[in-house]
């Protein structure tokens, strides 16, 4: 099965961009992918209170375009040795919901640099909107099991959707990221099946 992955959003925190500034946002916004500028910084942020009053290890960072990882994170689930992602220490001003200063914030982005394409289009269904958007539901995606990487969590590429999706096969002998997420006793991720694997 593959999963959508995300923060567990409204009951933990979250920081993204404030987008009010739409120009100058637009050029400091962190693209998903393989290419990150060495000089990347975050625009102004908002942080998002939660629900709950304990911050789990991971957050969401703009709305799931990527993630925030603390040391416990990085270390438990081996972030740092991995090939697919990349750590970014951060430091940034930051706006509270009601958009007053909070104080700086440090963080490491988690930023999930690996791009697939392995939708097989003959039997996938989409939305009818945007440039082959990821339908939602797991009965009308299909993906070419030789085309999808078992270490770890990638983008996919499919035009608007900026969705990171982690493949999970309980007949493969090694822990997926899924089953070691379960295991490390880290929190803040959550996994919603999108489609299934032929």
């Amino acid at each position: 099965m593959v999963y959508e992955v995300r923060a567990t959003h409204n009951d933990f925190d979250s920081v993204l961009p404030d987008h009010r500034e739409s120009k100058s946002a637009g050029q400091e916004r962190f693209c998903v992918g393989p290419e990150i500028d060495s000089d990347w910084v975050p625009p102004t942020l908002i942080y998002s209170k939660g629900k709950k009053k304990i911050r789990p290890n991971i957050m969401s960072y703009d709305q799931d375009s990527a993630f925030t990882a603390d040391s416990e994170a990085i270390q438990r689930l081996a972030l740092d040795e991995a090939d697919w992602c990349r750590l970014i220490r951060v430091t940034a001003d930051a706006l509270d919901l009601r958009l007053k200063p909070f104080g700086p914030i440090e963080f490491t982005l988690w930023a999930v640099t690996r791009l697939v394409d392995a939708i097989d289009r003959s039997r996938t269904t989409f939305k009818p909107y945007g440039d082959e958007v990821l339908s939602g539901s797991p009965d009308e995606t299909w993906f070419h099991r030789e085309r999808l990487p078992y270490e770890g969590l990638f983008h996919h590429k499919t035009g608007a959707s900026t969705r990171i999706l982690t493949y999970d096969d309980q007949a493969n002998s090694n822990l997926s990221f899924k089953q070691r997420y379960e295991g490390s006793g880290v929190s803040g991720l959550t996994f919603v099946p999108l489609g299934n694997v032929v």
